[in-house]
């Protein structure tokens, strides 16, 4: 892979993690789908062990914690973002490496923002992702939000 193709790719993959952003906030759940690879993977894990998930553990419900699939991961996080919940999330300082010609890895720190009814959190941390290329589509094959700092707040 030469010099502008790598560029090219890191670009479509910033692209594509902006529409996961995107999509997660205005709860467009069809788009939100989208940015995953078939056989996607989303690691919980990090996540309940920080306890920012208010209700991560009660939407497990005992179930392994590493969800597999768009499917699976769009109907854990549509349910853990109700319709009345707003939130923003950022994304910024990209670490991307490309490790073949359809697969790289990524590092993103990350602020989120989370309020319902006057309380919420406010996150920081890191999303460790792997990414694959099917054609000219790149796609999130892993993700793992890994929290630095929860504040949380009420009105």
């Amino acid at each position: 892979m030469d010099r502008l193709e790598e560029l090219s790719a890191i670009e479509d993959i910033k692209r594509l993690k902006a529409k996961y952003f995107r999509t997660l906030d205005t709860k467009d759940w069809s788009g939100f789908a989208s940015v995953f690879a078939p056989d996607a993977q989303m690691d919980m894990r990090a996540e309940l062990r920080h306890q920012a998930g208010r209700n991560a553990g009660t939407l497990l419900q005992g179930r392994d914690p590493v969800l597999v699939g768009p499917d699976v991961i769009t109907a854990f996080v549509s349910a853990a973002l109700p319709a009345e919940l707003t939130s923003v999330h950022q994304g910024y300082m990209p670490e991307i490496i490309l490790t073949g010609p359809d697969s790289a890895s990524g590092i993103w720190a990350m602020t989120d923002y989370l309020e319902q009814a006057g309380t919420g959190i406010h996150g920081y941390g890191h999303y460790h992702e792997t990414y694959r290329r099917y054609g000219d589509t790149w796609l999130i094959q892993t993700l793992e939000l890994r929290r630095i700092r929860v504040d949380t707040f009420e009105d």
